[in-house]
């Protein structure tokens, strides 16, 4: 007697029922939308620091001297202003959904 896998997935999903697979299915649906509004947030919330120019007038506070910690806080401020301005959609997407 061999094991077949498909057999025992296709036992397994059929004795689910059909409410358990519905919310399997809206589940997984609404992971899929989850990925594409958090693309969209991402790009909002990278649009709104390169508009607002916080980046630049940084940069512009630096100076010339020691470019290297220079970019070093520029992207750090880029982390820290983006995260919190995805914050809330943070907290939805990985808390409260």
């Amino acid at each position: 007697m061999a094991f077949d896998p498909n057999v025992a997935t296709a036992a397994y999903i059929d004795s689910l029922g059909k409410a358990a697979l519905d919310k399997a299915h809206a589940y997984t649906l609404g992971g899929h939308w989850l990925l594409l509004w958090g693309l969209v947030v991402a790009a909002v919330v990278t649009w709104l620091i390169v508009r607002w120019g916080i980046l630049d007038r940084l940069d512009s506070k630096l100076g010339d001297k020691r470019r290297n910690l220079r970019a070093f806080v520029v992207s750090a401020a880029f982390l820290i202003v983006s995260a919190v301005l995805s914050l809330p959609w943070t907290i939805y997407s990985g808390w409260w959904r």
